[in-house]
């Protein structure tokens, strides 16, 4: 178990990282130019990671591991209440996007990038499938209780995450807050 000072540093790189990858994309970043942000030698950046790659292994690691956080309070909603389970999962996804708004811009680039395989690690991919799990389940559900359309679940799925999407990029301000009434909202409207 690595100590105080070593996680707080680790976190530090990955924190710049995110930052540099959000604002240069991912191909451009060095780790050059994650030591200057960081404010460490390039030697210290290698210290915790042994390459980029590994770097952005781990963003890819705390990111899906941060969004299936997110939604997995909200499993146990599922049957009862598909519409609430899902505007409230939605509504803790921004909330999440507020707060690491670079790791998780950096995450989606990440996700949209060719070669997804450089930054593939079991844990990763265990909390990407549950999370992309939680949606199809919450839609299936959905629809089979009636409170969704019959839908294809392929394309429903994708009007799902083009929501969140478009909610994870709306402006962020503290007088234009998003909550799960205008989620549900926004939900009924195309799957309703």
């Amino acid at each position: 178990m690595p100590g105080p000072k070593r996680e707080r540093v680790r976190r530090l790189i990955l924190k710049k990282a995110a930052v540099l990858c959000a604002r240069h994309g991912i191909e451009r970043v060095t780790m050059d130019q994650i030591a200057r942000e960081a404010q460490l030698t390039r030697t210290a950046v290698y210290y915790y990671f042994s390459s980029k790659e590994a770097v952005l292994q781990a963003l890819w690691r705390l990111g899906w591991r941060m969004l299936y956080r997110a939604v997995e309070p909200y499993e146990s909603m599922l049957e009862d209440d598909p519409m609430t389970a899902l505007a409230r999962a939605i509504e803790r996804e921004y909330e999440l996007f507020r707060r690491r708004r670079a790791l998780l811009k950096t995450l989606f680039r990440m996700s949209a990038h060719r070669d997804t395989a450089i930054f593939r690690h079991p844990d990763a991919d265990r909390d990407r499938r549950r999370y992309l799990e939680f949606h199809r389940r919450v839609l299936e559900t959905g629809i089979q209780k009636g409170v969704f359309r019959p839908v294809d679940i392929g394309v429903a799925l994708r009007a799902i995450h083009g929501i969140i999407i478009g909610f994870l990029t709306f402006p962020i301000s503290d007088d234009r807050r998003i909550d799960s009434e205008l989620i549900i909202e926004v939900v009924r409207r195309f799957l309703a």
